[in-house]
């Protein structure tokens, strides 16, 4: 009972908890674009994120882990910003998850974080990266997942249809954001170069046309209801 007494509040545990959690994904980060993957060490991990190695996997069950956490953390402004409208009807709910993407792409808050994913991604070598990738997509479904259900609780009279539809269109939105840096780097060896090493030289407004025409090429199977 003493040692309840004693504890910090929940919430506060909660936020030093959270904390320790960015920190150690911002060293995985820092460490594999200072030294590439060989550099992510849970020894290295300890030194730069001032963490304990038992910290570290408590939060994670293996040090890449750290790492897609961190992608992900640049792809989820996509759907964070800016902030779903609440005032619509209910045929006007698809079309809104189009605009969304398009408005979240311009945002110059986006377009950082797609910067930093794409550097990122390019200090890993392709295996590497591919070796994420099943991480990477289940992360994206989460993330497609939250924004889904801020739709459902503003919009209670969806049916579980409406709402699988729009799920599934979200995940097709995500993934031809992506493709749109593929649609770029397929274009010409020039804009393949630029997700080499020199990926932090690159400008995201060449790259922005190409999601905005992946965007348009998924709203031709817009869900209608």
């Amino acid at each position: 009972m003493n040692m309840l007494h004693h504890a910090p509040p929940i919430d506060k545990r909660r936020a030093r908890s959270t904390a320790s959690k960015q920190k150690i994904a911002e060293a995985a980060e820092q460490l594999v674009l200072r030294n590439g993957r060989s550099g992510l060490t849970t020894s290295a991990l300890v030194e730069v994120a001032k963490v304990s190695e038992r910290t570290i996997f408590n939060h994670f069950k293996k040090i890449d882990n750290a790492l897609t956490f961190r992608v992900a953390q640049h792809l989820e402004p996509i759907i964070d910003s800016p902030p779903f409208p609440h005032d619509l009807t209910l045929k006007q709910v698809p079309v809104a998850i189009t605009n969304h993407f398009h408005a979240a792409v311009d945002s110059p808050h986006v377009q950082e974080h797609l910067k930093k994913f794409i550097v990122l991604a390019a200090a890993l070598s392709y295996e590497e990266f591919e070796g994420m990738t099943q991480e990477i997509m289940l992360t994206l479904g989460t993330i497609c997942d939250r924004f889904c259900s801020s739709i459902d609780h503003a919009y209670l009279q969806l049916t579980v249809q409406q709402s699988l539809a729009n799920a599934l269109y979200t995940v097709n939105l995500l993934m031809g954001v992506l493709m749109g840096f593929a649609a770029f780097a397929q274009e010409s060896e020039q804009n393949a170069a630029c997700f080499s090493a020199e990926a932090k030289d690159l400008e995201i407004a060449d790259i922005v046309p190409y999601i905005h025409r992946n965007i348009d090429q998924v709203a031709s199977g817009t869900p209608r209801y």
